[in-house]
Parts: structure tokens; sequence; C-alpha cells
């Protein structure tokens, strides 16, 4: 299966490991970019993996994620049988309804 990720989703990415970096150092910003790779080889080879993502369930797509860390996770979908495509990287401790509104005003 092909991976795609939106460029909001690899912004995210890049967000967070910054952050990761200045505040905790390289060895944090490590684990954690190695826990996302990690979890994406993993989607590449059993794409339904992921729990279906219960804030996401009235759109029109079926979005999937899984937890990276207490603190992450990867919010995917499926499109077609061969390309998963990764249109966020979450904090969890942002309220539920904020991941509705992101996906929304990406046009997802």
């Amino acid at each position: 299966m092909k991976v795609r990720i939106l460029d909001e989703a690899q912004e995210k990415f890049d967000s967070i490991s910054n952050y990761i970096l200045t505040h905790n150092g390289e060895r944090s910003k490590a684990k954690f970019v190695s826990e996302v790779l990690d979890n994406i080889d993993r989607l590449e080879t059993n794409p339904y993996m992921g729990k279906i993502e219960p804030n996401l369930v009235e759109k029109a797509s079926t979005y999937r994620s899984v937890v990276i860390n207490p603190l992450n996770k990867v919010v995917y979908r499926i499109l077609k049988e061969d390309i998963l495509e990764i249109v966020a990287i979450w904090d969890v401790r942002r309220s539920p309804e904020n991941l509705a509104k992101s996906i929304e005003e990406n046009n997802q």
C-alpha cells in the first residue's frame, strides 16, 4: 500500500518534532520520529489495524487512528485499495471536536 502524507500532517509532525527537540533534546525527538515512522511502516502492511476514529464517524470517508505514544496519534483514511492517506498527527490532549473541525477545514 502506498502512503501519502498530507501537507498539514507533515507540518504538524515537523512542529511537534521541533518542539520536542527544543524542550526535551535530540534523544526524545529521535524517539518520537521513530515511533511515528514505525507506526506508518506497520500501516503500510496492515492498513486496517487502526481503530475507527469515533470523532469522525459522521464524515464521508472512514477515518482510522493509531496511538503512537500517550500524547499523539496518527489519523488516516484509506483511499481506494492502494493508498493510505495520513491526514493528521494529533495531540490527544486537544479537544476531540477540534479534530473534526481540523479535518473539515482541510477539505478532508
